[in-house]
């Protein structure tokens, strides 16, 4: 089997993937609205492609659709969007140590040891 092969062989499995996806959360949705939601509140039963636009709404007002290369380019997780993230992810261990002396004591007392604390609180006054 050669490499085009494979690669149409791993498209063809995703978009399988995608589908059988689809009609399974379409219909989970569809299940629960229409077995909980007519008994509480007496709304209307509803079809599967109705189910399946609920559950798209739904995604987009409090989910996203994340995940992959596109919700970390969506996210800004991909190298050089964070420049602070990039700097940390390039210092070796005693820079990251002396990083965060330098930030983190000056900033939250509460982390720092009771010398830590007590020298800082001496050299303010």
């Amino acid at each position: 089997m050669n490499r085009r092969n494979i690669g149409i062989t791993y498209i063809f499995l995703g978009v399988i993937k995608v589908i059988v996806g689809v009609l399974v959360l379409g219909g989970v949705v569809m299940g629960f609205w229409n077995l909980i939601l007519p008994q509480l509140f007496g709304w209307p039963a509803v079809t599967f492609w109705q189910a399946l636009g609920l559950f798209i709404l739904a995604k987009i007002f409090f989910g996203g659709f994340g995940g992959g290369r596109l919700g970390g380019v969506l996210r800004g997780d991909i190298r050089g969007c964070n420049p602070l993230r990039d700097k940390w992810l390039k210092m070796t261990n005693e820079e990251r140590k002396e990083f965060f002396k330098k930030h983190a004591y000056g900033h939250f007392q509460q982390w720092a040891g009771p010398a830590e604390a007590k020298a800082s609180r001496t050299k303010k006054k």
